[in-house]
């Protein structure tokens, strides 16, 4: 697709994690490629992002908020050591820095690991692939958008006249959304 910059696939889960003595009950876990610092602008700044042969091999690695760090009761030396998701071991890799709150939602509570890994842990998820997308400049949103509706009618076999079974969550909606609060 020739307006799209950047895409990665993303599933969402909610495990628990625990590290030392410390549980959360539940935890915001994207599932997603090496794309994702750069399409959602979360960059590491202690340790590393997974790589391309993490989400390959479907390693076990993951990389956590600031807030998810401070709720675990851990430092920044938690980088290199072992936490638990659903009680299965992931050697974390990073730390994203810190983004703070947009619309009552703390961006530093989550967690991230390869989309790879997320469907070995969640089969069920399959159905429910996302992708994060980038179109390759702004004047280019709405082609891109059309070059997606025309691939995943096709691969989805949708015939004409009937209704997508997707749907798209852009940007521009959540800023709409952010300007009524206001």
């Amino acid at each position: 697709l020739f307006a799209l910059s950047t895409e990665g696939p993303v599933l969402w889960a909610r495990p628990s994690i625990e590290y030392g003595r410390q549980r959360l009950e539940t935890l915001d876990v994207r599932c997603t490629s090496e794309m994702f610092q750069g399409i959602r602008n979360y960059h590491v700044d202690v340790g590393r992002f997974f790589g391309s042969v993490d989400v390959q091999n479907a390693n076990q690695v993951v990389v956590l908020g600031r807030e998810v760090l401070r709720k675990l009761e851990a430092d920044e030396s938690v980088v290199g050591d072992y936490v638990h998701l659903d009680g299965q071991r992931f050697k974390v890799l990073g730390l994203f820095e810190a983004k703070g709150t947009f619309l009552d939602d703390n961006q530093d509570e989550i967690a991230v690991i390869p989309w790879t890994t997320g469907l070995k842990l969640y089969p069920n998820d399959r159905n429910h692939l996302g992708f994060y997308v980038e179109a390759d400049g702004e004047k280019n949103v709405g082609e891109a958008e059309a070059q997606l509706v025309r691939v995943l009618r096709q691969r989805h076999a949708i015939k004409p006249g009937q209704q997508a079974d997707f749907g798209f969550f852009k940007q521009d909606q959540i800023l709409k959304e952010f300007n009524k609060v206001e």
